[in-house]
C-alpha cells in the first residue's frame, strides 16, 4: 500500500512544479476517505467481509470494526488518482 499509493502521493504533493489545486485535492481525498470509511465500518459491522487480525499491520480497528489500514488506503488511493 505504501509503495504504490502513500509514497507517490506524498511525492506528488511536494514536488515543486506542481500547479494543481492542492487544497481541493486534499479536501476531496478526506471527503472520500470519510465516506468510504463509514461504508467500510457498516459493512464490517454487518459481517459483509472480515479482515483477520493476524493480517493487520497496525492492529487498530476504528470503532472496533474497520481496520486503520483501509482508511489510510482510501485516502491515499483517492489522493493519488486526483493528482494524476
Amino acid at each position: 500500500m505504501g509503495f504504490f499509493f502513500v509514497f507517490p502521493s506524498i511525492y506528488m504533493l511536494f514536488r515543486l512544479e506542481s500547479k494543481l489545486p492542492i487544497k481541493k485535492i486534499i479536501f476531496v481525498s478526506f471527503l472520500f476517505g470519510i465516506l468510504a470509511g463509514i461504508l467500510d465500518i457498516l459493512v464490517n459491522a454487518s459481517k459483509g467481509w472480515l479482515v483477520p487480525d493476524n493480517q493487520l499491520f497496525f492492529h487498530i480497528r476504528i470503532l472496533g470494526y474497520a481496520p486503520l489500514e483501509e482508511i489510510i488506503w482510501f485516502f491515499s488511493f483517492s489522493s493519488f488518482y486526483n493528482f494524476l
